[in-house]
């Protein structure tokens, strides 16, 4: 509802002003969204679009590593849906998205990423690139 917008955009400035550690949980998205916004060099997905499947991939990250519960995952899943955005990822080339998630300003001895416990509790955690691998060769092995 729009009494919501301004709240969210409300908790999104007092994060910023909270320090470092708490200003990268409003980026969950963004981790893969460049190599997802280049993945189709002839059709480039709209950086709301690459910001959506880049949740999946955190979500999916999530759920790998025991952290996101799988309805989490199907419900948010659902509701990038139903406003039109994708879920589905592309093939992405790894070591772009590699290079990519090193240069991220969460990265800190070595790739973290903002995965979700649950319903508005983010944490950073690290990720092993060979999760990130392995996700991502299940995602599109699935054509999700």
């Amino acid at each position: 509802t729009t009494a919501q917008v301004p709240q969210q955009g409300l908790q999104l400035r007092k994060a910023r002003r909270i320090g470092a550690e708490e200003r990268v949980v409003v980026g969950r998205g963004e981790v893969v969204r460049p190599e997802v916004e280049a993945a189709d060099p002839r059709q480039p997905a709209l950086h709301g679009e690459a910001v959506a499947v880049g949740l999946v991939v955190a979500l999916e990250v999530g759920v790998e590593l025991g952290r996101t519960t799988p309805d989490l995952l199907a419900r948010t899943r659902a509701c990038l849906a139903a406003v039109g955005l994708p879920t589905d990822v592309p093939s992405l080339d790894r070591e772009a998205v590699h290079r990519t998630m090193a240069r991220d300003k969460k990265a800190r001895d070595g790739v973290r990423m903002v995965l979700l416990d649950e319903v508005a509790a983010p944490v950073l955690v690290p990720v092993a690139p060979a999760v990130i691998d392995a996700v991502l060769d299940r995602l599109e092995a699935a054509g999700a």
